[in-house]
Parts: structure tokens; sequence; C-alpha cells
């Protein structure tokens, strides 16, 4: 799939953000309340970290929750509160609760625990990708694929493990760091695992998805 977001560029004084308030991140957080500048939100490094301000809609397909591409066909994610959402059955944005069930589709949770099982495995080969497409109604869909496979030397033969692909959250612009001028795919990534990281219970800081 095409990834949508183009490169980094600089953004112009009449872009820039002020945020209201100030979050630590899930990755490298290192805040300091004595920073004031324009980039503060963005741990004065807007290139690397994106507008914290929990505009995503995590894609779960559990039975127990309302279709987040249908709701993404009819809302603006800007309009979401604060903190990473589910859809309750009623199509509800709700903050998961501790230990709630979020699966992704197409066997995505599966997948992504065997790739964080053989990650520093050297006779595996793991490969994660995410992409970001802009929606019709102004949103981005992100997505990643998953590729898990053994190297068998003996055989000289390559054993697949897991391998799938599918959508795993919808976000605003803000999330994905475009501000205008398109965003990074270092932003996309970061935001992936990030979605990934709580989804699937790994620490803050595992990286499955590394930049490119």
């Amino acid at each position: 799939m095409e990834n949508s977001c183009r490169k980094k560029y600089r953004m112009s004084s009449k872009n820039w953000v002020l945020a209201s308030r100030h979050t630590g991140f899930r990755r490298n957080s290192a805040l300091i309340p004595a920073n004031a500048g324009l980039f503060h939100y963005a741990g004065n490094n807007p290139v690397r970290y994106i507008d914290p301000d929990g505009n995503v809609l995590i894609n779960t397909v559990t039975n127990d929750s309302y279709s987040a591409a249908e709701y993404e066909k009819n809302h603006n994610l800007d309009t979401l509160a604060f903190g990473q959402k589910i859809l309750d059955k009623n199509g509800i944005p709700t903050i998961p609760l501790s230990g709630s069930k979020i699966e992704f589709e197409n066997g995505l949770n599966k997948a992504l625990k065997k790739a964080y099982q053989y990650k520093n495995n050297p006779n595996v080969t793991v490969a994660i990708k995410a992409f970001a497409e802009k929606t019709d109604k102004g949103n981005y869909k992100i997505g990643i694929s998953v590729s898990v496979d053994y190297i068998d030397k003996d055989s000289n033969s390559i054993i697949n493990i897991a391998e799938t692909s599918g959508v795993i959250a919808f976000a605003n612009s803000t999330e994905v760091g475009d501000f205008g001028f398109g965003c990074s795919q270092e932003n996309i990534n970061n935001l992936a695992n990030s979605i990934i990281n709580r989804v699937l219970g790994f620490p803050d800081d595992t990286s499955l998805i590394e930049d490119k």
C-alpha cells in the first residue's frame, strides 16, 4: 500500500501549534517543564515526535465493539477527546479499561506476538512495516504488515511463521505529524508502535517497527 505521507518538511510560523497541556511520551519520555518553547508539546523535536492529543481510534474487531472503519466514514477524528479510544457496541468512543480485550483484524495480534517472541532470534527474520493513508474525511488510516520467517540453514530454506497485514487504527492529521506539509515515516512508526504496545501489553519502549 502506498504511503500517502510525504517526508519531513519545516513548518512555517503561521502553522506552529501551542499546546495547552503537555503529556509524557511512551518512548523516550523526557519533557522539561521549564522549557516553554513552541515545540514543547513535541519534546522540542517536532520531526521525531507528534502531538499526543489522543485523537486515535483503535481498530478492534471484537463482537462487543462497533466498527471503527464505519465510524470514521462519518466523523472527523479531531472531535475525539483525549486518549486512545475504542468504540463500544453502540459506537461510543471510550478509553478501554485495563485488561479489555482488543483484537486487531486479520490475526495481527497473534502475528505480533510471534514477532515479539522471535525478534532477537538470529535464525528468524522479523519484518514489520507501517503505513498511513489519508481518508475521505481527512483522517488517516494506520496499518501494518507483519512477516516472521525462520531460516533453516541446514536445508537452506525459509519457513514462514506468521504473515498478515491490516488496519490497526484511525487517527487525525495531528497524530501523524501532518500540519499541512505531510508527515514522516518516522512519525507513523512511532504512532504504530505506541498502539501495538498498548494493545499487546508490550513494554512502552518496545519498537517492533524500526525507523527506515
